[in-house]
């Protein structure tokens, strides 16, 4: 008897270290959602309690998941020096070194959360990691912004072509039409990033204290980048 395909897709999504983590990560900001929610519903102590546990059991086990990622990083920066482009290829080289750091960074603060070391510094070793976070998702943005504005430029080229074709009562090849296609999925799938990686920004600036935002908005905001970031990896698995 063969599974259901949402099944299959959910086991590979779930047998990967990336799939595991956004899991995790959506269910951490939906507990700190509820932190919010249910102190200014005035909930019982006992549900704020066991919210809280949620929630902090969440952040150590995301931790521990990321312990390898600035290896990952450090090989994605060394190969971004191989780019062309060189906007990109600073933003690539510039976001890859920061989140290396953050994540570095982030290991130590585990390392003291756990209770394996106390650091006398911990607040500044979480604060300087939130930095190198806010360069590498400011460093994203930057890339987004600028791969859209050549994909419009491509796109806007190919309808040109496409709108002289019509004039001229000419079909469109097929490999116009595969490209004009691609074009516009690959102009979805970046507008989408550069939804996460801009409200992402809230984060690290939120825990920065640049910007006063409460549990709520936070909640929300991770919510809404962990389910996207989700829905990208879920469709991979489904391809």
């Amino acid at each position: 008897m063969s599974t259901l395909p949402v099944v299959n897709t959910f086991i590979k999504f779930t047998a990967t270290t990336n799939g595991r983590d956004k899991f995790y990560r959506l269910l951490q900001y939906l507990a700190r959602f509820f932190s919010w929610y249910l102190v200014r519903g005035n909930y019982s102590k006992g549900a704020i309690v066991a919210n809280d546990k949620l929630k902090s059991h969440l952040a150590v086990a995301r931790r521990l998941l990321r312990l390898g990622k600035p290896i990952e990083w450090v090989d994605t920066m060394v190969k971004a020096t191989s780019i062309q482009d060189d906007l990109l290829r600073v933003c690539n080289i510039g976001r890859a070194a920061s989140m290396a750091a953050y994540l570095t960074l982030d290991m130590f603060s585990w390392v003291h959360m756990v209770g394996m070391y106390r650091f006398k510094n911990a607040s500044k070793i979480t604060d300087n990691a939130n930095r190198f976070w806010l360069y590498g998702i400011l460093l994203a943005c930057i890339a987004d912004i600028y791969k859209l504005r050549q994909l419009q430029l491509q796109l806007e080229t190919v309808n040109r072509v496409q709108s002289v074709k019509k004039d001229q009562a000419e079909a469109l090849d097929d490999e116009t039409c595969q490209k004009i296609q691609s074009l516009n999925k690959a102009k979805k799938d970046l507008v989408t990033q550069f939804v996460i990686d801009s409200v992402d920004l809230l984060l690290p600036l939120s825990s920065l204290k640049y910007v006063n935002l409460n549990e709520g908005v936070i909640g929300l905001a991770g919510v809404l980048t962990s389910f996207l970031g989700a829905n990208n990896a879920w469709s991979k698995c489904n391809s």
